[in-house]
């Protein structure tokens, strides 16, 4: 019995003393909790009641994060500052076929080369003290006409005497010629033309793109080729532009290619080409006030090397005008020109300085894509340039055979007509009634 009781006594006792270390165990956790970590202001880390680092609640205010503006040259220079302007790069911003309302895009490069852009920290300060500016990479192996565009907030003033764009760039050797074009954004074909100018030397220096007047308030998106035309880019290629701003002209583009888009000054015609003669019928138009015409993508592509283009009207009669012109394409890719059964080509052209004027005609081939860079590879593409010496002063009919594009294997599915001529990139042209007939 006496063996019993003391069993019984034991784990009582037990039982109380576990009872007890629990007590004590929960007062010492009153009395000494583990404290809060204390906002230190100072300490580059973001503690206590901070929002942020070393701001926030007990600490000052946190500052409201810098929004890069919109770019709009009409408010002044896009500086690429983090509290300034410059377009925003970002992925879901691009202007591609999934996203055409994009404010920013790339074009002649492949999907897998495409240009990269990137506001980043300003890698040379000589003669540029901006915190940040543009980083443009371009891959190598890509269209000599590879280049970008980012749309501005809105259409671009220019009015006497800041009739030019200027354009901080850093220049990767003497003699690169940057090329700038201002376009409508919701009509591409509304545009400057590229204009060109050279640099002067590398690093940083100011390029100016001479304009007018006559181009206030019709653009509101810009175009930039970093390296126009050079084919010798194989390898990767960083540049840097910044500080773009409305500014006055400058005389001294010496430098330059057409800069300014500007007309040599020569006499102009004053009325249209007498009306072609050719039966509806046997024709197929591309541009005439005589005929109907079929549909045209453009009369002037991206990739063209043209001072500038304007539908202009001569005493009612319509008329297409090319300065400083070196090439430009005509397109119908969309609704590509059966010519097969046509015999000629025809246009009428005016130039006051023209000694050569040449047209090329590609076709596309049965796939009816194009078979270069970024195409359907089929190979099956066919072209043909002929070269004319047209008058210069008066409107000239040009009438050719089709037969005379002699490397024009298939006609039925012309989606590219190109004019060039000479002097390059100065020659100013008027062109009308460009149709195809049968004889």
């Amino acid at each position: 019995m006496k063996t019993k009781k003391l069993h019984s006594f034991s784990a009582r006792f037990m039982s109380m003393m576990a009872l007890a270390f629990v007590l004590f165990i929960a007062s010492c956790e009153k009395d000494d909790p583990t404290p809060e970590p204390q906002a230190t202001c100072d300490d580059n880390i973001q503690n206590g009641d901070e929002t942020g680092i070393d701001c926030g609640g007990s600490c000052s205010a946190c500052e409201e994060p810098s929004t890069m503006a919109t770019p709009n040259l009409n408010s002044g220079t896009i500086d690429m500052e983090e509290d300034g302007m410059g377009p925003d790069f970002s992925e879901a911003n691009e202007n591609n076929e999934a996203n055409p309302d994009g404010t920013w895009g790339v074009f002649g490069s492949d999907a897998a080369n495409k240009i990269q852009l990137e506001i980043v920290d300003n890698p040379n300060t000589t003669g540029n003290s901006s915190a940040k500016v543009l980083k443009i990479v371009e891959q190598g192996g890509q269209q000599v006409w590879q280049g970008f565009f980012f749309d501005l907030d809105s259409k671009t003033t220019l009015s006497e005497p800041n009739t030019a764009i200027s354009v901080d760039v850093h220049s990767v050797r003497e003699g690169q010629v940057v090329s700038m074009k201002l376009e409508d954004k919701s009509n591409g074909s509304v545009n400057t033309g590229d204009i060109k100018v050279a640099t002067k030397g590398t690093g940083w220096e100011t390029v100016t793109f001479n304009l007018s007047a006559d181009y206030n308030g019709l653009f509101d998106r810009m175009v930039f080729i970093m390296d126009f035309g050079d084919a010798a880019e194989t390898a990767e290629t960083t540049h840097y532009i910044d500080n773009i701003r409305v500014s006055e002209p400058i005389d001294d583009n010496s430098g330059g290619g057409d800069n300014g888009g500007g007309g040599t000054g020569n006499e102009a015609p004053t009325e249209g080409p007498s009306a072609p003669s050719a039966d509806a019928a046997n024709v197929i138009s591309l541009f005439s006030d005589s005929y109907e015409d079929v549909t045209v993508d453009t009369w002037q592509t991206e990739w063209s090397n043209v001072g500038s283009y304007e539908p202009i009207d001569l005493n009612g009669n319509a008329v297409k005008k090319y300065t400083d012109l070196g090439y430009v394409g005509i397109e119908t890719v969309q609704t590509q020109v059966d010519a097969s059964q046509m015999t000629h080509l025809n246009l009428d052209v005016w130039s006051a300085n023209v000694t050569e004027f040449k047209i090329k005609l590609v076709d596309f081939g049965a796939t009816g894509g194009y078979s270069g860079t970024d195409g359907d590879g089929q190979g099956d593409d066919s072209e043909h340039e002929v070269t004319t010496t047209p008058a210069q002063g008066e409107w000239v009919t040009l009438s050719i055979p089709l037969s005379d594009f002699t490397g024009l294997t298939n006609t039925t599915n012309i989606a590219q007509l190109i004019f060039s001529g000479t002097p390059y990139e100065e020659l100013d042209v008027y062109i009308d009634n460009v149709f195809f007939s049968k004889e």
